[in-house]
């Protein structure tokens, strides 16, 4: 996590990947669910288990076991804001890139 607890309260989205911050981080996961409570915060759960922060997220996500990873990449490659490869570029795909 790069950003301070504290900051997580004044956010609009949260995506959870592959952790379990209500059971891991009881303490640092009121800011959660105060942004959650206090602003409608959305929190996407993605995990191959349900546990309780998924008990409590707007959206689970049920990814296969070992999946983590690629999710997160693919997450990331589609949201990204500028610099993504477009619909027409030949370096679409990971396989087609050289970097």
């Amino acid at each position: 996590m790069t950003n301070h607890w504290r900051d997580i309260k004044n956010t609009d989205l949260i995506l959870i990947n592959g952790a379990n911050p209500a059971e891991a981080h009881p303490v640092g996961f009121q800011w959660f669910m105060r942004a959650k409570l206090d602003r409608g915060a959305k929190i996407i759960h993605t995990d191959p288990r349900f546990t309780r922060t998924s008990a409590v997220a707007d959206m689970y996500v049920r990814i296969r076991t070992g999946t983590v990873l690629t999710t997160s990449a693919a997450g990331a490659t589609t949201s990204a804001p500028t610099g993504s490869p477009s619909a027409t570029s030949p370096c679409r795909t990971r396989s087609r890139c050289s970097s």
